[in-house]
């Protein structure tokens, strides 16, 4: 899984030096970009509601979860702002919580929302979170928990916090790599072909 995470962000991270050198027209010297990284913890409390089969409360940790991303930074004197890439170990991020998650990333690294790329590794033993969802179930005063709001906030503050030092932090870029793999042995498919040739999905 750390691996898959890994490759999207180099790959992401090789997209966005293309597009950002090939934009004016010019290339650019890849010394003058820089790379930010910054992680925090965002394991959700024993009891904390986790996103199963059948949505049940966390009864331990087995492992941490982390939020993991990149923020890339353009040249001196280039009025391009910076793109961030986050992946998250959770189920999920929807709707409002997926706004605030890039608006904080935006925010704390002086950039806006559409250049910040937010995305969930969506294990299923893992925090969902779904402000909209969590708020309805209040209103209505269900027993029921999506994801605990205080929770979710001391994440943000604490991304916030990790992605600014990250870019206090930055390191010049000096080379980018691509590469591509085969691969094998790997059953993952929910639709499939049954013997009378209609495909099913479940």
């Amino acid at each position: 899984m750390k691996f898959l995470r890994i490759l999207l962000c180099f790959c992401l991270l090789s997209i966005f030096l293309l597009v950002g050198a090939t934009r004016n027209g010019v290339a650019q010297d890849a010394k003058q970009w820089r790379l930010a990284t910054f992680a925090i913890d965002v394991t959700p409390p024993v009891g904390h509601m986790l996103f199963t089969g059948g949505f049940k409360l966390s009864t331990g940790v087995t492992t941490k979860l982390e939020a993991r991303g990149f923020v890339l930074l353009s040249p001196s004197g280039n009025e391009a702002k910076p793109f961030v890439v986050c992946s998250v170990d959770w189920g999920e991020i929807r709707n409002d919580a997926y706004n605030a998650w890039r608006d904080t990333l935006a925010e704390a690294v002086g950039t806006d929302r559409k250049r910040v790329l937010v995305t969930s590794i969506h294990q299923h033993d893992t925090a969902l979170a779904d402000l909209t969802a969590e708020k309805m179930l209040r209103d209505v005063g269900s027993e029921h928990q999506v994801i605990d709001p205080a929770f979710h906030t001391d994440v943000l503050t604490r991304l916030a916090e990790a992605a600014k030092q990250g870019v206090v932090d930055a390191k010049p870029v000096t080379h980018f790599g691509v590469g591509k793999a085969k691969v094998e042995r790997i059953a993952s498919n929910r639709r499939y072909v049954l013997e009378d040739g209609s495909v099913h999905y479940n």
